[in-house]
């Protein structure tokens, strides 16, 4: 009786008697290539603070090397494992738990297309797996889905590394945007060039349907901007110690 959509890009203007809230979805513009993008994020700190973790990750691990769209399986197991290790040590709600989501993203890695590609991206420093990113892929644009990496080598941002050395070699891979998805996290901010309007709603099939899933959502934002959900979190780790 309902459909309940948080991602809808705004532009889809027949849904808007069904949207109650928005959101945006930071990307980087790359058009210009790398060394022009750089040079407009060089000032946030972050960014400057990824240069330098490369440098070091690079120095006392090993040379990276980043492969684009790797079409190795293991890589995809390696990817679930780190995610829901993720999922588990912060609280969150596995997703990837279910086995119809396993499948889904092996089909996924499977499909090659100009239209629609699965794209996982691995970041090796020497021999060893630094992080892994399993993204979507239309045409020049290029989205990231499931970002993970190696928790041996947090203190390096590998993840960061990943997607700083992603965006170098953009150009020679055709990809003129990287989307980071829907958030405000810190990373995305400094990072991203611009942001693409979302909106979240419900279709119901009578008004009174839709109206559980507002309350829901717009209770979820208001603890997401509060903070407490974080809180919850670490609440959580420290009882499951």
């Amino acid at each position: 009786t309902t459909w309940s959509f948080d991602h809808l890009p705004a532009t889809l203007t027949a849904f808007d008697p069904y949207v109650f809230g928005q959101g945006r979805s930071p990307y980087l513009d790359l058009s210009e290539g790398f060394e022009p993008y750089l040079a407009g994020r060089k000032a946030r700190s972050d960014v400057r603070d990824t240069l330098r973790k490369a440098r070091k990750l690079e120095r006392e691990v090993g040379p990276l090397r980043l492969v684009p769209e790797s079409v190795d399986t293991d890589h995809v197991a390696l990817l679930l494992e780190w995610k829901r290790s993720q999922y588990a040590e912060t609280g969150v709600r596995d997703v990837l738990a279910d086995t119809g989501s396993r499948e889904l993203l092996a089909h996924v890695h499977a499909t090659r297309g100009t239209e629609f590609a699965g794209a996982l991206t691995v970041l090796y420093a020497g021999d060893v797996v630094a992080a892994l990113d399993f993204g979507l892929r239309s045409g020049p644009v290029w989205h990231s889905w499931f970002p993970a990496y190696n928790r041996e080598l947090r203190r390096y941002s590998p993840g960061l590394v990943l997607l700083l050395e992603l965006t170098r070699a953009a150009a020679p891979l055709g990809i003129r945007e990287i989307d980071l998805g829907k958030g405000e996290a810190r990373y995305k901010q400094a990072f991203a060039t611009g942001s693409l309007p979302l909106h979240e709603g419900c279709v119901g099939a009578q008004p009174f349907f839709a109206f559980p899933i507002k309350v829901r959502r717009s209770a979820r934002r208001a603890v997401r901007r509060a903070g407490l959900h974080r809180a919850a979190r670490r609440a959580l780790r420290r009882i499951r110690r």
